[in-house]
């Protein structure tokens, strides 16, 4: 059965008056109606009665009211299926927050973040916000905040595979709840706690997880919590192969979710009664509970659950015989799976963070709270001695003088242990700096293999190269050579980015030059049928597990004298921008690389006229996030931007294109290598 560790993302903040009493009230009992409309799944009101907040807040120039208003926004768009415009509005009250030095404010907002960006699958994100979250709780020592960014990082660890590690941060989290004794998170952590068990192989373990978490749910009303719980103990009825008890646990928690109209949590139960109705070999509604999952998972754009829900259809259709069907529901799997695992990846960010100091940290809270208890008794001996006489005075006095000597004895080993802390931090930095500096020296070796400006200038009359990798070096990757009279220009790009891609690239530049220039292979479709062939064969030396990387790119031939232009596309394509019209060119919907479509590529051709102008793209420029609302640039708004800068000469349209993506990204990351080849006939 499919599980789904509870990820924190609502911590309420309170903000006293700076302003008008009167107001600061307002404000007060309007943020509390919206936890409690959020526990109630009215989100609709959230944003009426946020927004009244925002403004009342922005009237009398309160901050913390500003921000809060922005933030229960956000939330309820996040949980109606919009996490794009949720994530654009939590990085406004960031910085509003860390403009008025409202750090509490600010770490929620990066949680908040944190989580937006889980539900888009985008992993590495949302581990960069938890982990700006918690330097931040780090410094203000917020147990509780600390112990939600612990859970959460837990949590995509699970989503990576890594159970021991995962394990290790649910654990921290459930320790520190205990610490402060908050039910709400003790109930989340110790859900995620049984999950693991569960997965490990320890059932029993986990039930009995499950079973504290769902009391102490109770115990709070929380009723979101008290359908997960629900459901994650029908999975264990499920493994004890105890069909008609987990079903009727799962049917109870859709009963919850339904009424909460907790998305997440239905696609969730939808998904495990249809792996429940094919386990009864029931295929008839495992179909349809399945479809109405991935319904609910398109409607809360949750890719993670679109993953389960895929492996679950391929199993249905492999179980009924139709292999086809579940051949289709596999890659579909397969290929959101690929998307969003980023493996040792989060290792590195973790240590960039310094994540072993949080580790010591909350070690070091423990010991305080020892110290604490101690000098708490210090006081009640104390007080005992002036009822009891001067006799105990000097058992008290000796008592002080241990008590003493054991905190300085403390102090002296958490001296070392913070010396520890900094020795490996400065370790982790030089490895990081050697490391940066590796990727900067392979991009110099990169760089020399791309084709160089100064080849194009002595064979085209105007041109641009617009070329932008995502971290360093890129998996895109632009090739020109001119054989035998034709001018050949590639634009492709490979599986991947970063270091991976660019060693695909470097893979893919050295089988173009053997087609071409060593084996004399002259016409595009040919070309790419070749380099598809090699790559597989050097993928797969020795006929083992065949990787199905390989590249989308444009190859274009042009035949500057005749002005002929053929071409073939893998995925990719080129615009042609001709009497301020702008024509798209025919591509083949395969990859060059292992494919299940694997057929020869087409050849096009096309005649070409004087002041035609050609622009071969990659995807980067199209998906780029940002602009007001933090969403995609798309291929529309590209074309319509070449078309409005076409008369310029293309040193102008580069400089153009150029400024309007940094402008669209504003402080947003960039999330692809972006490669643009134009050319003027």
């Amino acid at each position: 059965m499919q599980k789904v560790l509870i990820i924190l993302f609502l911590f309420p903040f309170f903000s006293r008056a700076g302003f008008v009493k009167h107001d600061t009230d307002k404000v007060k009992e309007m943020n509390r109606a919206c936890i409690h409309l959020f526990d109630a799944g009215d989100y609709a009101k959230i944003k009426q009665l946020s927004t009244q907040a925002r403004i009342l807040s922005e009237k009398n120039n309160f901050a913390k009211g500003i921000v809060e208003g922005i933030r229960w926004y956000a939330l309820s768009i996040e949980r109606t299926g919009d996490p794009d415009s949720a994530i654009y509005l939590y990085r406004k009250a960031v910085q509003i927050a860390h403009n008025n030095n409202l750090k509490r404010l600010e770490a929620q907002c990066w949680h908040n973040i944190g989580f937006g960006s889980y539900l888009h699958g985008s992993f590495e994100v949302a581990v960069e916000a938890y982990l700006n979250a918690i330097k931040i709780r780090e410094e203000i020592r917020d147990t509780i905040a600390l112990g939600w960014s612990e859970n959460n990082l837990g949590l995509i660890y699970w989503r990576q595979k890594s159970r021991n590690d995962a394990l290790k941060h649910f654990l921290n989290a459930n320790d520190l709840f205990v610490l402060k004794d908050f039910k709400e998170g003790i109930a989340i952590s110790g859900n995620n706690i049984g999950i693991i068990y569960e997965e490990q192989g320890d059932p029993d373990a986990a039930l009995t997880y499950y079973k504290t978490s769902y009391k102490v749910n109770c115990e709070i009303e929380n009723k979101s919590g008290i359908a997960l719980t629900l459901n994650n103990i029908g999975g264990i009825f499920n493994v004890k192969h105890n069909n008609d008890s987990a079903e009727i646990y799962f049917l109870r928690a859709l009963k919850i979710n339904k009424e909460i109209k907790n998305l997440e949590g239905l696609e969730l139960n939808y998904r495990n009664l249809g792996d429940i109705n094919k386990i009864k070999r029931n295929f008839k509604n495992a179909l349809r509970y399945i479809d109405t999952s991935i319904s609910v998972c398109n409607q809360s754009k949750s890719p993670q659950g679109l993953i389960a829900c895929y492996q679950s259809l391929s199993w249905i259709y492999e179980d009924q015989g139709d292999y086809k069907k579940a051949l289709e529901a596999h890659r579909l799997y397969a290929k959101l799976n690929d998307s969003l695992n980023f493996g040792d990846k989060l290792a590195t960010m973790e240590a960039k963070y310094g994540k072993e100091k949080s580790e010591k940290e909350i070690q070091l809270l423990k010991n305080e709270k020892e110290i604490s208890d101690l000098d708490l008794k210090r006081q009640e001996w104390m007080i005992s001695s002036g009822i009891v006489g001067g006799v105990l005075l000097l058992i008290i006095f000796g008592f002080v003088i241990r008590v003493n000597l054991h905190r300085r004895k403390t102090n002296k080993a958490l001296e070392q242990k913070n010396t520890e802390i900094i020795r490996q931090k400065e370790i982790v930095e030089v490895k990081q700096k050697e490391i940066v500096a590796s990727i900067y020296y392979a991009s110099r070796i990169q760089n020399a293999l791309l084709t160089s400006e100064n080849y194009f200038k002595g064979r085209i009359n105007d041109f641009f190269i617009l070329y932008k990798p995502k971290d360093i070096v890129s998996g895109d990757f632009y090739w020109a050579l001119e054989h035998k009279g034709i001018f050949y220009l590639i634009v492709a790009d490979c599986t991947g980015h970063g270091v991976p891609g660019a060693f695909m690239s470097l893979l893919n530049i050295s089988v173009l030059n053997e087609v071409i220039i060593e084996r004399g292979i002259l016409q595009p479709d040919q070309i790419l049928n070749e380099t598809r062939k090699e790559i597989i064969r050097s993928l797969n030396p020795d006929g083992g597990d065949v990787s199905k990387d390989g590249m989308d790119c444009i190859l274009c031939a042009i035949d500057l004298k005749n002005k002929k232009l053929r071409y073939t596309g893998a995925n990719n394509f080129f615009y042609l921008l001709r009497n301020n019209e702008i024509q798209v060119s025919q591509t083949d919907k395969m990859p060059v690389g292992l494919t299940h479509k694997e057929k020869p590529f087409t050849l096009h051709e096309i005649d070409l006229i004087k002041g035609d102008q050609l622009y071969l793209v990659t995807d980067g420029f199209a998906d780029q996030f940002g602009g007001p609302k933090g969403k995609k640039f798309k291929y529309k708004q590209l074309q319509q931007l070449i078309l409005n800068n076409g008369n310029l000469t293309m040193d102008k349209q580069k400089e153009a294109l150029n400024n309007e993506i940094e402008r669209w990204r504003g402080d947003l990351e960039q999330v692809d290598d972006i490669c643009i080849a134009g050319i003027y006939i």
